[in-house]
């Protein structure tokens, strides 16, 4: 019987969000970094687990927490594409969540985080041999005004691989 080599197969990811793939050593080491405590988070054990869909909510905030910087977010991206190169990936449209991001952090600056992110993409996916696009999330429990504003946030960073909205 002959065995497929699935790791060696190429795939397409077409639903990930980027902040979702954020390595369990860089969540803690932002933190760290951030001075954010991180509780029973912070065994390496315990990082990512969670027992219920809000609690996964609540650390998905936390992820977003430690995401502060735009260099954050160039640094999660280059991590993403190695990860994900050793998957065999060679496509992927990864989501990302520029209101919540702002929902935590008002001083940051969406374009220069997703020029971080495309950079780190880019620099790291012609390493990889891997493609990307940004698909923009509409946050739907910010309320109609706040998608609204996200859509032509997103209208504008087309320059930077943003090829979508997610709905």
């Amino acid at each position: 019987m002959h065995r497929l080599d699935l790791a060696a197969l190429a795939k397409v990811q077409l639903h990930c969000h980027l902040e979702g793939t954020v390595r369990a050593e860089t969540f803690r080491s932002l933190a760290a970094t951030r001075g954010i405590d991180l509780g029973e988070r912070a065994d390496p054990a315990r990082t990512y687990a969670f027992g219920s869909f809000i609690e996964f909510l609540m650390l998905f905030r936390d992820v977003l927490r430690t995401l502060a910087r735009a260099e954050d977010y160039g640094r999660i991206a280059r991590d993403y594409v190695a990860d994900a190169a050793a998957q065999g990936v060679a496509y992927a449209e990864l989501h990302i969540s520029p209101s919540a991001w702002k929902r935590l952090h008002p001083d940051l600056e969406v374009r220069s985080a997703v020029a971080a992110i495309r950079d780190g993409l880019d620099d790291a996916g012609r390493r990889h041999d891997l493609e990307t696009a940004l698909i923009v999330d509409l946050t739907r429990n910010f309320g109609p005004d706040s998608a609204e504003a996200s859509a032509r946030e997103a209208v504008g960073l087309r320059d930077l691989g943003v090829v979508a909205v997610g709905l």
